[in-house]
């Protein structure tokens, strides 16, 4: 098991790396090497380290209109506040649920949700959502056009970045007696 120990101090070269990864994350480490200025084996040290810490995670985003999914969308429910909890675990089941989140407002809890057809969306308010109990209204928000789609999430001013991040304890030091 790991375990968190200390905490993992991103300086420039973390910035940078994650920065180009954001660009293409299939690059290599040899091709990373040369456009961060450090060796191959440093990329890799600095990789692994970011990925054991939870910094970054390297996957693939699809298309989801190419791959099947032409409704979006975004629902925001009013959840009764003593169910708060229990309706989000129920919803967290849900697989045509991607984003799921708790909030203060209107309504308290919004989800991101993707679907085939308006017809499956249809399906899941009335099959699913409805019978959920603690909630009193939603509001549905379906994607007609997209304008923006990034993922670039680091600000302009690596400043603005917290510094301090939980290392991982892979187990590769041993502590002296």
């Amino acid at each position: 098991m790991k375990s968190v120990r200390n905490s993992l101090t991103l300086d420039e070269m973390d910035l940078r790396l994650i920065e180009e990864l954001q660009k293409n994350g299939r690059q290599t480490n040899v091709e990373l090497a040369p456009k961060i200025g450090v060796g191959e084996a440093t990329i890799r040290r600095r990789l692994d380290r970011l990925i054991e810490a939870g910094v970054i995670k390297i996957i693939a985003v699809p298309n989801l209109s190419k791959v099947g999914y032409g409704v979006k969308a975004i629902i925001a429910l009013e959840v009764e506040l003593s169910r708060i909890s229990e309706v989000a675990k129920e919803l967290s089941k849900y697989r045509e649920i991607h984003y799921l989140g708790q909030y203060v407002g209107d309504c308290n809890i919004a989800f991101w949700a993707i679907f085939p057809s308006p017809d499956e969306l249809g399906e899941f308010i009335r099959r699913d959502l409805a019978r959920i109990k603690g909630i009193n209204h939603y509001t549905i928000l379906t994607e007609v056009k997209l304008h923006k789609r990034t993922y670039d999430v680091l600000p302009p001013d690596a400043s603005l970045i917290p510094k301090r991040i939980p290392q991982v304890d892979r187990g590769l030091h041993k502590k002296r007696p």
